[in-house]
């Protein structure tokens, strides 16, 4: 019976599950899918690809996933660049009737940026940057001041 197609398909859905549950789990039963479809399109028996497929997901978990895993703990480049770095206000954050988004201005570059701790910051005064997500960075009041809202 071939069931190298049943292999792929369950593989496609691991692969699928795993952008939705970015938790580096289902990506590596995904692997043992596709690898586990090659032994089945080459003849081998079920009993052989039940094997195959929970040897190559754990070697996989096992030795595949602390790679990536370390590779995601570094620091990137533009975290490296700009975290814990002063920026000015130049659009207020966290101003009533908006989504609490303002821009901030470092390195002659303008980004969206957003309090971490709901307080308010008005256009002219300085932050630290704690976080950054996607095109948004995360600020807070420099020092040890409470922020005033």
């Amino acid at each position: 019976m071939a069931f190298y197609g049943l292999w792929i398909i369950a593989s496609l859905i691991f692969a699928f599950v795993e952008l939705f549950a970015p938790s580096m789990f289902f990506l590596h039963l995904a692997i043992g899918g596709l690898i586990t479809a090659v032994a089945a399109y080459f003849g081998a028996t079920l009993t052989i690809q039940i094997i195959v497929f929970v040897i190559i997901s754990l070697v996989s978990l096992l030795f595949v996933r602390p790679i990536f895993m370390k590779k995601k703990e570094q620091k990137t480049e533009l975290e490296e660049q700009y975290l814990e770095k002063t920026a000015e206000v130049i659009e207020d954050i966290g101003a009533e009737g908006t989504s609490g988004i303002g821009r901030i201005k470092i390195y002659d570059e303008v980004w969206n940026a957003k309090s971490t701790n709901n307080c308010i910051f008005k256009t002219g005064e300085f932050v630290k940057i704690t976080k950054i997500d996607s095109l948004t960075m995360y600020v807070e009041k420099i020092g040890e001041e409470k922020c005033s809202e």
